[in-house]
Order: C-alpha cells, then sequence, then structure tokens
C-alpha cells in the first residue's frame, strides 16, 4: 500500500532516544474523542460476528514482561496480554510491540457463539525463554506456543514470567474452517537467534476475507511457528459503515469521452503559471470507499488529479535539497488512504 504514517514517524532517533517516557509505558491517543454514531447495524457496535464467532478489539493493555535492547532503536519491545475483555470473550495470545513508540495496539478476543468454534488448548509447548541469556530485561521471560485440540487452530502464543506452563483455559484455539495463512510483516525485535514479527494476512485486499488479530510470530534459530490468522466466513459487511452515498462508493466511471488529454503543460505563460500553482480550494476529490481484512475495517481512499507535480526534493536528515526540474511531471493522479476500525469506528493508519 505504500507508505503507512505512525505515531512516531516523524521524530529521528535522537528524539526517541530522549522520549523513553512517552514509550510503550505511555499508551498513544488519537487528540479528539470519537464521535457518537448514529443507531443501526453493527458498525462500531464493538464486536463482529464472522459465523458463530463474535470477536472484539482489545486495545487496553497489560505489561507483562520487557527487554530494554535489541529490536528497532535498539530499545528492545515489550509484551502484553489483552484486560477487561467482554463477558463470555477469551484471548487468542499475546500481543508485542517496539519500545520505540507508545504504545498503539490492540488484539482480538473472541466468544463462541453457536457452539464448537472455540476450545481449549490441549497443553503448551515453551518456544524460548531469556532465562540464560544477558541482555537487559525486566525479569524472565517465558514465550509458550498452545497446542490444539484436532481439527482446531492455535493463532498466538503466550508470554508469561514464569517457567511453569500457562493455564489451559488461559487461551482459546479456533476451528479451521475460521482460519487461514498468515504471515510475518515488520519487525518488532531479535536477539540471539530469536526474532519477533508482527503478522498479516496472506491474502488481502477488497474481496479477501482474512482477518488479523494483532498477534505476532516467532522464528527461534531459523525455524518459524506456524499461526493462521481469522476468516470471515459470514462473508457479509454488516459491519462497515451504511450511510447513505448518493453519488456513489466508487471512483467515477461510464460518462463521455471528450478525447482530452493531459500531454503538457499551456505554451501562454500566464496559463502556464496557474497550472503550476493549482487551485486547491477548487479541487474535487474522489472519495473509494472499500471494505477490508474481511470487513473488519473500512479504507477510504480520497483521489486528487494533479495537472503538474513539482520538482522533487532529496531529504538529508535535517536538509532539504532542491533538485531542479528533477522529477517535474504533469498529468498525475495522488491518493491518500484511511484505515477504520468496524469495532469502535477508530482511524488506525494512514497510508500514502
Amino acid at each position: 500500500m505504500g507508505n503507512n504514517l505512525n505515531a512516531t514517524s516523524l521524530l529521528d532517533n535522537a528524539s526517541i532516544k530522549n522520549i523513553m517516557s512517552l514509550s510503550t509505558d505511555n499508551a498513544f491517543r488519537l487528540p479528539s474523542p470519537l464521535p457518537s454514531w448514529p443507531s443501526g447495524g453493527y458498525f462500531a457496535s464493538g464486536f463482529i460476528d464472522l459465523g458463530g464467532l463474535h470477536v472484539s478489539q482489545i486495545s487496553s493493555l497489560s505489561k507483562v514482561w520487557s527487554a530494554h535492547e535489541g529490536g528497532p532503536d535498539d530499545l528492545g519491545s515489550t509484551f502484553f496480554e489483552p484486560t477487561n475483555l467482554p463477558n463470555g470473550f477469551f484471548m487468542f495470545g499475546s500481543y508485542s510491540q517496539p519500545n520505540n513508540m507508545p504504545l498503539f495496539g490492540w488484539t482480538l478476543a473472541g466468544k463462541d457463539t453457536s457452539g464448537g468454534t472455540l476450545k481449549m488448548p490441549m497443553d503448551y509447548t515453551l518456544v524460548w525463554s531469556s532465562q540464560n541469556l544477558k541482555i537487559k530485561q525486566d525479569s524472565f521471560g517465558y514465550i509458550w506456543l498452545p497446542i490444539p485440540p484436532e481439527v482446531y487452530k492455535a493463532i498466538g502464543h503466550v508470554v508469561i514470567t514464569s517457567p511453569q506452563k500457562p493455564s489451559l483455559d488461559k487461551v482459546r484455539c479456533v476451528r479451521d474452517d475460521l482460519t487461514d495463512a498468515c504471515e510475518s510483516h515488520d519487525c518488532i525485535w531479535g536477539t540471539n537467534g530469536l526474532n519477533v514479527y508482527s503478522s498479516r494476512p496472506r491474502d488481502r485486499g477488497m474481496q479477501a476475507l482474512r482477518v488479523p488479530i494483532g498477534a505476532f510470530m516467532v522464528q527461534n534459530n531459523g525455524a518459524a511457528d506456524a499461526l493462521d490468522c481469522l476468516k470471515n466466513v459470514k462473508a457479509n459487511i454488516s459491519a462497515m459503515p451504511n450511510f447513505n452515498q448518493p453519488t456513489g462508493s466508487n471512483l467515477p466511471q461510464g460518462g463521455s469521452n471528450d478525447c482530452d488529454y493531459w500531454l503538457d503543460l499551456p505554451t501562454n505563460d500566464a496559463s502556464k503559471s496557474k497550472v503550476n500553482k493549482g487551485n486547491l480550494l477548487g479541487a474535487t476529490a474522489y472519495l473509494h470507499v472499500k471494505p477490508m481484512f474481511g470487513a473488519t475495517y473500512t479504507d477510504i481512499d480520497v483521489w486528487l488529479f494533479y495537472p503538474f507535480n513539482g520538482p522533487a526534493k532529496a531529504k538529508l536528515e535535517f536538509m532539504n535539497i532542491a533538485l531542479g526540474k528533477i522529477g517535474e511531471h504533469v498529468r498525475d493522479w495522488e491518493h491518500i488512504t484511511l484505515r477504520i476500525s468496524n469495532f469502535n469506528g477508530e482511524l488506525q493508519g494512514v497510508y500514502f
């Protein structure tokens, strides 16, 4: 999708090291509260039905264990588990993120509403322990993988600070028809042969039904644990916003062709200057609203047409260097994408 704007994208390394008080010990919050959504439908209702399995997005996270070296900016990472789960919901696994950014994460919890979609694991296997490592850490950390019953899948790891296995009632495994393949994504942390990554569905796009759960994936000495994500087998978009869109939710299509094209700037100097400067107040934006990740998210693509795109700039640390006419071109569509959680209506990401 291109670049992803997050809470620390505007900070340099020196600034990050000087604001450890704004690390995972503090949660990032958007500057304005969420609006009150109109009643009707399931958008921002707090849960989504994937087909006999209700899932809720949990952003109240309790710190379990931290390492203070390795990973992005060599600041370590922190592992959390979800708290304040709604009645009848169970966690699928722990959450983790690097320490070079404020806490801004979530993980899904599930509730069996049809009987048989969730089951406790049969046992756990120890994936990794920091007990014998000389690293900066709060205490010893242990990463456990649930062993699921037959025809069920484990979709998350459990992190605790005890060498004793977690309680079997701590997490739930998911029936395999409600799961699908996921893959590793961004690096969270790494040390002594262990690498921890965020996860995402392998199959993505408007028609894809795979649902990310906010879990992490582990690669230990080159061997990766195979974890799945969830799948919206109900395959409906009941959790999408349903406000009337009188001009349609897709980009314009159809209409007549006037055979006019943008080939170059006008030859007249006054007209050329007018096109170069543009007129943002008179510009028209086209919005493309589409479901993502099994309709658990809504992507709003905002498209603008630029008759002229100005010269490029090279950024070196704190300096911007103009590149003259390099990068100048005419007729260009640019877009920015806002990703909205259908669980609570909150902005989760900006892509450009």
